[in-house]
């Protein structure tokens, strides 16, 4: 993991495209809150689930420990919070997309 999260600090770094799906979403998300949020302890909970600063977790509505076919399967709603968002731009600047997702950790930077 901490390769993968290598990597995204050399790609967000040096300025080069990177396309983190799944795990690899994970390890940016992970170097992006250490290295320029300043969370120096900032990790997943599907790794490191004695973490101090979860950016990644489980699922609120994914029972904890129960693993086959419980993973979130289907479509879900993403609301765009800001209007300068890039991906917003990429999905022509509407207010919300709705997707199929199959997973079961979800970003949490709170």
């Amino acid at each position: 993991m901490e390769g993968k999260i290598a990597v995204c600090k050399w790609a967000r770094t040096m300025k080069k495209p990177l396309l983190g799906v799944c795990l690899g979403l994970q390890a940016a998300v992970i170097e992006f809150s250490r290295n320029v949020l300043g969370w120096g302890d900032a990790n997943s909970q599907e790794m490191y689930p004695d973490g101090t600063r979860h950016v990644i977790i489980e699922m609120p509505e994914h029972n904890p420990g129960q693993l086959g076919g419980t993973m979130r399967l289907g479509k879900r709603q993403t609301l765009f919070k800001t209007q300068d968002s890039k991906l917003r731009q990429l999905y022509g600047n509407v207010d919300f997309v709705e997707e199929r997702h199959r997973h079961r950790f979800v970003i949490s930077l709170l």
